[in-house]
């Protein structure tokens, strides 16, 4: 089938796919995230027939395993759920109906479960390298829900992600506000950790960080 055949399978299914640029997983538009138009997706697909396509994720969650370890695992625990999955160039996608809409992304021991925000690949995409995506044998529609076994893992998943009760993240200036140009904080920190040797890692971007001592620093004059 060609794209445009996809494309209406996909609707029917009521999957939401979006034009990515040819071989590649980025979306054509920019916007893509604001909403979905399924007229105005079908006429792009109609004037560029050789687009890859994605599936805007949210209400479906994509589950993948990024090693050959966690892919069998994950075929493993879902063999007796049937949903729809497909093949990449390196990994099987799962396709549920998501237990957490606004969910955006968690990954723990080589599985990733993507959502809200996000989209994937779908056959009949081509990956960079020449491949194309397809469908499993064993896949089969429509979307279910999540099983429990896959449940369980995206919980414990869930838990290693976030912070313990009572803590509060600790970010460095970098990803707190997101300016890599603020020399005059990133000098300061350095300054601490030289001065004070305190070593506190950032949860975001695992760096070190001892924004807490600036204030100390500026006291001493250092």
């Amino acid at each position: 089938m060609n794209t445009l055949a996809w494309y209406d399978v996909y609707v029917a299914q009521g999957l939401e796919p979006i034009p990515l640029k040819p071989q590649t997983k980025e979306p054509l538009e920019k916007r893509w995230q604001r909403g979905w138009n399924g007229d105005h997706i079908r006429d792009v697909f109609c004037k560029l027939p050789h687009s890859n396509m994605g599936l805007r994720l949210g209400d479906v969650m994509d589950v993948e395993g990024d090693t050959p370890a966690s892919n069998k695992r994950l075929m493993r625990l879902t063999k007796n759920c049937p949903h729809p999955m497909y093949t990449s160039f390196k990994s099987v996608h799962h396709l549920f109906l998501s237990p957490d809409p606004d969910l955006t992304i968690v990954k723990w021991e080589g599985i990733e479960f993507r959502g809200r925000v996000h989209q994937s690949a779908l056959p009949p995409s081509r990956h960079e390298d020449g491949p194309r995506y397809t469908w499993h044998p064993e896949s089969r529609f429509p979307i279910p829900k999540m099983p429990a076994s896959i449940l369980d893992l995206l919980k414990i998943a869930r838990n290693q992600d976030s912070p313990k009760p009572g803590s509060k993240k600790i970010y460095c200036s970098l990803c707190r506000e997101k300016c890599v140009r603020n020399y005059k904080r990133i000098d300061l920190e350095i300054k601490a950790f030289k001065c004070f040797g305190e070593k506190w890692e950032c949860q975001k971007c695992r760096k070190r960080d001892v924004r807490a001592l600036c204030r100390e620093i500026r006291k001493k004059g250092l």
